[in-house]
This record gives C-alpha cells, structure tokens and sequence, in this order.
C-alpha cells in the first residue's frame, strides 16, 4: 500500500500530498496533469486501431518482440545476484 493509499481522503495530509505531486509533475513535464492527460486522450481518441498510420509519431519504430523478450535483465548490472 503506498503513502497516499494510507492516508484518508480530505485529510490535511492527503490534500498537501495531491498538491505536492501536480507542483513536481508540472515541473518536470511542464504541462498540468490536467492539460496532459487532456492532450493524451485527444490523442488516443485520434488513433484508428485498423489504419497504423493514424498511430502517434512515438510509437514507430517500437520493436515487434515483446518488451520483456527483448531485454536481457540478467545482462543488467544492478540486478540482484542470487547465489545460493
């Protein structure tokens, strides 16, 4: 359960955590969450799922295989090694 699950809904808290968390999202994207998922549904609502050419400029190039068939996560240096 993570902090914001935790805390009551109206609580002083919980208002200062919503508050914190747009300030942070706006800047580092620089846009409102409103105004971004606002942006990204117009976009969605945009895409013809029959035609891939209505598709977003940020998914060309994406490779066929799946995500997780296409990264070696053993090959990552930070992850965990298990030796028994």
């Amino acid at each position: 359960m993570g902090l914001h699950e935790s805390l009551p809904d109206g609580s002083h808290l919980y208002s200062n955590l919503l508050c914190f968390l747009a300030r942070i999202f706006l800047k580092h994207i620089g846009v409102t969450m409103a105004e971004f998922y606002a942006e990204f549904e117009a976009e969605m609502e945009s895409v013809n799922v029959g035609d891939p050419a209505s598709f977003p400029d940020w998914t060309r190039g994406l490779p066929e295989t799946s995500f997780t068939e296409a990264v070696d996560y053993r090959s990552i240096e930070s992850w965990p090694v298990n030796e028994d």
